[in-house]
């Protein structure tokens, strides 16, 4: 519902009625799973003793009851090596410039977490008055501005390029204003950019009724992702989760900042909070301290994002800065194809397709070209000819049954395959 009142801004007034999630948001997993997610289908066939394997299907959305564990984890992987391999890159890229190993361990020790909001007072400014949509798009953005803006990076680093800047006539690089430091012969050190990771964004936070129920007196929030991941796993288990969270949109940022951060000013319409583990000097962060951290905090906050009932891909995560996916020239990450080879539960064989198995076996014995054209009770017939084991005779004759679909795939199998 939104009200106007006599100051001449709207106020917004979420209302939900019983099992409706807020401003259109559900949270991960807690939607409905596709018709066919869960079910087992004839996929592979061993060689040797011809017995048949099964596949469970999955849709892989992150919005099913079934999937969304798998897509938190996939994800999770996706997230922190693209991020922990950007750091690799860029200090090699320093390397090669002739900084020195302290220098570039100032330049790169802050890989943050660190979690952004808007007062709440000013949220009607992201929510369309006729359809009542939140524009999470346009929120992250402005969440990006705002952590730029409060960015100092080091004394001798720039992301202006006065090399480049020569080239253009018109102007369209703005020389910054921070000091370049000279290193050698008229060199210093450029970036592309001062920033580079993800943007995380959460439409809930756990309400009054709550902490009331559960008696937490600790309320404060991502401090400890291992503890804090059991409070979203008791809010998931409640088939009506939806009372026990109230809409509170933020934005986590996980990545590189070359430099430091001013702190949050009285008055601003943002405020951001770095989460990291405390130092020993009081009120000093030292971030996300290594590769199994970095997965710690991705997974976490994965495991509660909102999404979207009514949009098919919609993203709850953005690339930014050096990592952002429209950037030109932005780094490459060499993928690691691993061949998995299935083997046979029964005899430890290789398998293959059950096409290709069955086709291969009529037309090796039988000189049949091509096996699908033939009806099941003639190929019935041609497999008893055949010289072979009881126990293989029986494994093909199951597997045309499957195969021409005279016979339902069963709920569980000893013998389901895992494609992961």
């Amino acid at each position: 519902m939104i009200k106007y009142n006599s100051k001449e801004y709207i106020t917004v007034t979420v209302l939900k009625r019983e099992g409706e999630p807020f401003l259109g948001y559900i949270l991960v997993g807690k939607g409905n799973k596709k018709r066919d997610c869960g079910k087992l289908y004839p996929a592979f066939q061993c060689p040797n003793c011809f017995k048949l394997h099964f596949v469970k299907h999955r849709c892989l959305e992150k919005t099913c009851p079934n999937c969304y564990k798998i897509w938190i984890y996939e994800t999770t992987k996706k997230i922190a090596k693209k991020i922990w391999e950007y750091g690799k890159i860029l200090n090699q890229k320093l390397k090669e410039k002739g900084i020195n190993r302290e220098k570039r361990r100032k330049i790169l020790r802050r890989l943050l977490h660190i979690v952004l909001s808007k007062s709440e007072e000013f949220l009607f400014e992201y929510i369309n008055p006729i359809t009542g949509d939140f524009d999470d798009k346009l929120y992250i953005r402005d969440a990006l501005q705002y952590l730029r803006s409060k960015i100092i990076p080091p004394e001798g680093v720039t992301t202006y390029n006065p090399k480049l800047a020569e080239q253009y006539a018109d102007n369209s690089y703005e020389k910054s204003s921070v000091k370049i430091e000279e290193i050698g012969d008229n060199e210093f050190i450029y970036l592309d950019d001062l920033i580079a990771g993800v943007l995380i964004f959460h439409p809930f936070r756990p309400n009054e009724r709550y902490y009331e129920e559960r008696k937490e007196q600790n309320r404060e929030e991502d401090e400890n992702p291992e503890k804090e991941l059991k409070k979203w796993e008791w809010i998931r288990n409640k088939p009506n989760w939806f009372d026990y969270v109230r809409f509170s949109p933020h934005v986590h940022f996980v990545g590189w900042i070359i430099g430091w951060l001013e702190p949050p000013e009285e008055g601003e319409k943002w405020i951001y909070k770095t989460i990291g583990v405390k130092g020993r000097d009081k009120g000093k962060y030292r971030g996300i301290e290594d590769k199994r951290d970095l997965y710690r905090v991705i997974y976490y906050l994965l495991t509660h994002v909102g999404v979207r009932k009514d949009k098919k891909n919609d993203y709850c995560y953005v690339w930014v800065g050096g990592l952002a996916n429209n950037r030109v020239g932005k780094p490459k990450f060499k993928k690691k194809k691993k061949d998995k080879i299935l083997k046979c539960k029964k005899c430890g064989h290789p398998l293959a397709g059950i096409y290709r198995v069955l086709k291969t076996f009529f037309k090796v014995y039988h000189n049949i070209i091509n096996f699908k054209y033939f009806d099941y009770e003639y190929l019935k017939e041609k497999v008893w000819e055949t010289d072979l084991t009881s126990e293989q005779i029986a494994n093909l004759l199951e597997a045309l049954k499957y195969y021409f679909k005279l016979k339902p795939p069963p709920k569980e199998s000893p013998f389901a395959v895992n494609l992961s």
